[in-house]
């Protein structure tokens, strides 16, 4: 099914929109996630899981300043013990006792908004 945006324009006018937008597309895949996060980590990355289950909250958590990347599980079983076992840290994200769950891509832009407000807060 194609999205309104490319009824009315084209795939390189599409890229150019998106990437203008500060996001360029792209497809990864991972075969082993355990291994890529220690890639990462090696890389100088800090890894961040993302589970209600956090060792911290969202607001308790002094990090993402840095290199940082944000691993987040899928919505009906969130990220496997080994993977978690591999995050340099676990965090949640605060909510009210009446919401008992994110949509993943929801939980993933609210992290992603807080990180940024934190990077422009340090400059």
């Amino acid at each position: 099914m194609k999205s309104a945006a490319s009824e009315s324009v084209g795939e390189s006018e599409q890229e150019v929109l998106v990437s203008r937008a500060g996001y360029l597309p792209g497809k990864a895949r991972v075969t082993n996630v355990t291994r890529t996060v220690q890639e990462f980590q090696n890389a100088g990355y800090q890894v961040v899981g993302l589970d209600a289950d956090g060792e911290h909250t969202l607001d308790t958590y002094t990090g993402g300043k840095d290199p940082v990347v944000i691993v987040i599980g899928s919505e009906g079983k969130g990220i496997s013990r080994l993977v978690r076992e591999n995050c340099d840290v676990i965090v949640s994200i605060p909510m009210t006792a009446w919401v008992e769950s994110l949509n993943a891509s929801v939980a993933a832009g609210a992290v992603l908004s807080e990180f940024a407000r934190r990077r422009r807060a340090a400059k």
